[in-house]
């Protein structure tokens, strides 16, 4: 079993806009991570270490108030006392949610000698559990650089190897070999740009209508998608989407429109572009997406 052999951890990105979304963050957060911590396969704990990483830069949108920091580290000490497991709160001070967290949390993870780190949002953890675990990790052991979880609302394109950074495993030396995140995936600055012109156009869905108007985001996000390409041409057909498993309910939690209308905007304008951002992200490469599903191993197709 690759858990006694190599140390997996476990990422996850939080922020909360406004202080009084900060509470439910944290909530979110803390349950995600107790799930985390909880699970155990052939009597082993899954995971080594966690890090929750929260983005800070104000120049950047998705960024946080300035208090989700502060609030997981009181609430995460007090609920993981019995797990013994190394749980990190990172503030990210300079750079984006979609690149730099991740690269950052990525070097805090390889500097512990993390092999196999697992990037989860607090939208699915209701999917982390130990059977969906032990097939991830078998994968990894049948030669997967990358495994996704085909998840409720992506199945179909996680499926065809577009593999999502809410549920999926990275091995760590093969990321750091293709440059990590690259930052033409960013998030935009605010108030002007450091890339072109063309990399931070809107990207819009047709026919997809939100409350207000046509969905809408920018060429950004789907970090996942440069290097996967990467991944392919280096090592070859190296992709495993796999199913979730185990009993239960497995439910994508989207943010409340009511509590949260900004973030459940944002979630929508995200879901309905996600597949032209792939698309557009893969030119960037000189591919396309069908490049990326050619790279799926023969075992997962």
């Amino acid at each position: 079993m690759l858990i006694e052999r190599k140390r997996v951890g476990v990422i996850i990105r939080s922020f909360a806009a406004k202080p009084e979304l900060v509470e439910g963050q944290v909530k979110a957060v803390v349950d995600a991570v107790q799930r985390v911590l909880a699970v155990e396969i052939a009597g082993k704990k899954a995971i080594t270490r966690v890090d929750v990483v929260v983005p800070m830069d104000q120049r950047f949108g998705d960024c946080d108030c300035g208090q989700t920091a502060d609030a997981l580290r009181s609430e995460l000490h007090i609920a993981l006392a019995p797990y013994g497991i190394k749980v990190v709160v990172s503030e990210i001070s300079h750079g984006d949610i979609f690149c730099t967290a991740l690269n950052y949390a990525i070097g805090l993870q390889m500097e512990d000698r993390i092999s196999y780190s697992i990037i989860l949002s607090t939208q699915v953890r209701s999917y982390f559990n130990a059977p969906t675990l032990e097939k991830m990790f078998e994968a990894a052991e049948k030669g997967a650089r990358v495994v996704g979880v085909a998840l409720e609302e992506l199945t179909d394109s996680i499926r065809d190897g577009l593999i999502a950074n809410t549920f999926a495993m990275w091995h760590l030396p093969s990321l750091a070999s293709v440059g990590l995140f690259d930052f033409r995936a960013a998030k935009p600055l605010k108030n002007g740009n450091w890339r072109t012109a063309q990399l931070v156009g809107w990207v819009k869905e047709k026919e997809t209508i939100v409350e207000s108007g046509e969905n809408r985001y920018h060429l950004a996000g789907v970090e996942e998608i440069i290097p996967l390409i990467r991944l392919g041409f280096l090592f070859g057909p190296c992709i495993a989407p796999v199913l979730p498993q185990g009993e239960g309910v497995k439910q994508w939690i989207a943010p409340d429109p009511t509590v949260d209308p900004g973030g459940f905007r944002r979630h929508t304008n995200k879901m309905g572009t996600k597949l032209a951002r792939q698309a557009g992200m893969a030119a960037m490469e000189n591919a396309d997406l069908s490049y990326i599903s050619g790279k799926v191993l023969s075992e997962y197709r």
